[in-house]
């Protein structure tokens, strides 16, 4: 499994496009949702994971770990 993430910085208009966009195309329904998750990253003492391009990533979704 692997996972490309994307982060943008958006004004307020901007965002407001997208979502009457995407809401037009129906890539979305409903109403925008708000989730607090909480990360962490491990690595060994050594950074030994990042040396090889690696991250270990451990998520928690509510009372739910991803």
């Amino acid at each position: 499994m692997s996972e490309i993430e994307l982060k943008f910085l958006l004004d307020e208009l901007t965002s407001s496009q997208l979502g009457t966009r995407a809401k037009a195309l129906k890539l979305v329904t409903g109403r925008p949702k708000t989730r607090t998750l909480r990360s962490i990253y491990l690595d060994t003492p050594d950074h030994a994971l990042k040396k090889a391009g690696i991250a270990l990533r451990l998520r928690r979704d509510g009372r739910r770990w991803i």
